[in-house]
């Protein structure tokens, strides 16, 4: 098995047949999720609120403003340059090269001191942050995303994983709960915020739910 969150280009590196599956979730609460993982984990995020993590311009460019269809639409090129975000910043090594202590610069050891999450996160996340989500990117994903034999939503999650129990076999006995965000009162302002600057990730959504099992 291959998971996590990789991009679909993904498919076309690997040397085997493999059924291909993905959940996608509502993006206003993905973001959510993801702005109280980021205070939970990351060092540099603690002490900041929901919104002011969302401020984060590597954050936002990288895994917050339309993640979703940019995982969908990149190609296998874009999934493994090693482009960074941010004209004039940090000049990192190779990601190969990130984990040699004694090769990195002070410049290196400094932003890893300060922001220890996006630090850990260089040293092997796709670079979504440098792509522009447009209309081509979008009919891009929704191509890709009609191509996966399974796709669910979270909100039908029992129905994805009925699927693979009757049509591949898989035995579920238990559904964990895991990594469930904090309880918070979240204001409409931001919430519709968020949702304006995700049009393309919920379109995609909406895609995904017309072709959910």
């Amino acid at each position: 098995m291959v998971r996590g969150h990789i991009p679909y280009a993904v498919r076309d590196l690997l040397n085997d047949d493999y059924v291909t599956m993905t959940l996608l979730r509502n993006p206003v609460d993905r973001i959510l999720s993801y702005l109280k993982h980021c205070r939970r984990y990351h060092t540099e995020h603690q002490q900041l609120s929901l919104e002011q993590i969302y401020e984060d311009a590597w954050f936002q460019a990288s895994f917050i403003c339309n993640y979703q269809t940019k995982i969908f639409s990149m190609t296998p090129e874009e999934a493994l340059a090693e482009e960074r975000l941010i004209a004039g910043a940090t000049k990192l090594p190779p990601r190969r090269e990130l984990g040699n202590e004694s090769e990195l610069s002070p410049e290196v050891k400094l932003l890893r001191s300060r922001a220890p999450g996006r630090y850990s996160l260089e040293c092997f996340a796709a670079s979504t942050g440098v792509i522009m989500v447009d209309d081509s990117r979008l009919a891009a994903a929704r191509s890709n995303l009609s191509e996966l034999e399974i796709v669910g939503v979270t909100e039908n999650y029992d129905r994805f994983l009925n699927t693979l129990v009757t049509k591949y076999g898989w035995i579920v006995r238990s559904i964990p709960y895991r990594h469930v965000g904090e309880s918070e009162d979240i204001s409409p302002e931001f919430r519709a915020r968020i949702a304006r600057d995700n049009a393309y990730d919920i379109e995609l959504y909406e895609h995904a739910k017309s072709l959910s099992v």
